[in-house]
């Protein structure tokens, strides 16, 4: 299964290489380098923590969504389209930060993508479809919250990633899991009571 590989690489890179080498560098010269390392950042972790806690988090959603593609290329093939929309969210943000960071590491940007594609595309009991939408906007808010804030007062995550990959999960899940247009409008009409009124 896709899922336990992707955990598998994780661990395997913390133990064969150091973060610095497979890390997304921002002003890395190679171009060539900077190919490969845009696969490997959302494989690779800075530590065991990092790993550890984003595939805790991460798990239960993967696997669903596994489940739900009945197809390990297309699990795959979707999860780097996810860590790819997180890592071009996050560069988006770190324009505009006060302090730059060095660069990206890390498969939370991706697996917040497979979080929004599954909450978004839940379909069951009313009770718990409520539930993972409410989640979703809780998820997508604090995020967003969270990467203005680290605009000018870094904390050390990438937030800009993770509201990358929630929305390019929300976009997965209309186009893939659930197409239609009345989705995403109730996402949206749900976000708009938490936007200050004029």
């Amino acid at each position: 299964m896709a899922t336990v590989s992707l955990f598998i690489i994780g661990v395997l890179s913390l133990l064969l290489f150091p973060p610095t080498t497979t890390a997304y560098i921002y002003n890395e010269p190679s171009l060539m380098w900077r190919f490969v390392s845009f696969f490997t950042h959302m494989v690779s972790h800075g530590g065991w923590a990092h790993l550890l806690g984003n595939f805790m988090f991460g798990f239960p959603y993967m696997f669903y969504l596994e489940y739900k593609l009945k197809s390990t290329k297309k699990f795959i093939r979707t999860f780097v389209f996810f860590g790819g929309a997180a890592l071009l969210t996050q560069i988006l943000f770190d324009m505009f930060a006060l302090f730059k960071p060095l660069g990206l590491i890390g498969s939370s940007g991706a697996i917040f993508g497979v979080t929004g594609a599954v909450l978004m595309g839940y379909r069951g009991p009313k009770p718990i479809e409520l539930t993972a939408k409410a989640l979703l906007i809780f998820h997508i808010v604090t995020q967003a919250q969270a990467a203005y804030y680290n605009l000018t007062y870094p904390i050390g995550v990438a937030s800009g990633a993770h509201l990358g990959g929630l929305l390019a999960g929300v976009w997965f899940s209309n186009r893939h899991l659930n197409p239609g247009p009345n989705h995403f409008q109730k996402l949206l009409r749900g976000l708009r009571r938490f936007l200050p009124k004029r």
